[in-house]
C-alpha cells in the first residue's frame, strides 16, 4: 500500500531506515572529524550487529563451500570477446596511461621539466 514506509517497524530495530540514517551521519562524522578507518570500524559494527540478530532470532549459521562450475570458452567466444572486449580498451587504457604519467611527472618534477603529453604517447 502507498502508507507502508510510514508503519514504526520500517523505521526502528536492527534492519530499519533509522539505522540507516545513522550509520550514514555516524560515516560522514567520522570522516570529516576523524582519520580513524571509517569503513572498518562501520564494517565492524555492522557485522556484531549480525551476530547479534541471529543470535536473537534463534537462525543457524553455516559456512558451506559455494560449487562454482568452470566454464571453458570455446574458440569462436574467445574471439568475440577479444574483438568486442578487449580491442576497444586498448585506446582507453593507453590515454589513461599516458594521463597518469603526465600527472605523475608534474608531481615528481614540478611543470616546467614535466614530460609532455606527446612525448608520453609516443613512448607508449
Amino acid at each position: 500500500s502507498g502508507c507502508a514506509s510510514a508503519w514504526p517497524e520500517d523505521w526502528l530495530g536492527s534492519d530499519s531506515r533509522a539505522l540507516g540514517i545513522a550509520t550514514l551521519l555516524a560515516t560522514t562524522g567520522l570522516l570529516i572529524w576523524t582519520k580513524l578507518p571509517t569503513a572498518l570500524i562501520i564494517f565492524a559494527i555492522g557485522s556484531v550487529l549480525a551476530v547479534v540478530e541471529i543470535v536473537d532470532t534463534g537462525a543457524t549459521l553455516s559456512l558451506e563451500w559455494i560449487a562454482v562450475p568452470v566454464v571453458a570458452p570455446t574458440g569462436s567466444e574467445w574471439l568475440e570477446g577479444t574483438l568486442q572486449g578487449a580491442l576497444p580498451q586498448i585506446p582507453l587504457t593507453t590515454l589513461n596511461s599516458v594521463v597518469s604519467v603526465c600527472a605523475l611527472s608534474v608531481d615528481l618534477f614540478g611543470e616546467d621539466r614535466a614530460a609532455s603529453r606527446a612525448s608520453v604517447a609516443w613512448s607508449v
